[in-house]
């Protein structure tokens, strides 16, 4: 009989702490805050660790303000044999935020051109913008913010 109160306790404090999290998630959905995102590309042309590191992706969003996050992935080319290869370059995907279409579709741009500014002056290393401002789209906090913090949380 004890053991099933204390069963009972533990699942209604479960149930309350995720109703309360989904009421959290759900507030901060709702919030003011940024109307607007979009990425653009950066490609490094000689590849470096350094812009893999975390530290780095903070560099960025504290030098570039409109900045939420970066993705860096090694960059791929297709041979003449039409596969697939590895490059010694790098990706860089730039995601902005902010209030308005237009305020990100500048943004981006602006970011993209800071990035390779950064680039050249930390590590000497060449870069191109590959596609400035596309996917202009509404900012969702679940999709744009809490999806990609769970992801690097479980190291995906």
């Amino acid at each position: 009989m004890l053991m099933n109160k204390t069963i009972k306790r533990r699942l209604v404090f479960v149930c309350l702490a995720v109703l309360l999290s989904a009421l959290v998630l759900f507030c901060l959905t709702r919030s003011s805050g940024p109307g607007y995102r979009a990425e653009s590309i950066v490609l490094i042309k000689s590849y470096t660790n350094a812009v893999f590191s975390r530290s780095f992706e903070l560099q960025v969003i504290h030098s570039v303000p409109a900045v939420r996050r970066l993705l860096v992935t090694p960059s791929r080319a297709v041979s003449a044999s039409g596969s697939l290869s590895a490059t010694n370059g790098a990706l860089i995907r730039i995601y902005v935020i902010g209030a308005t279409a237009q305020e990100v579709t500048q943004a981006a741009n602006d970011a993209s051109l800071r990035l390779r500014q950064i680039i050249l002056e930390r590590y000497g290393i060449s870069s191109a913008v590959v596609a400035q401002a596309f996917e202009v789209r509404r900012y969702s906090y679940f999709h744009d913010s809490f999806q990609p913090g769970i992801a690097r949380l479980f190291g995906h």
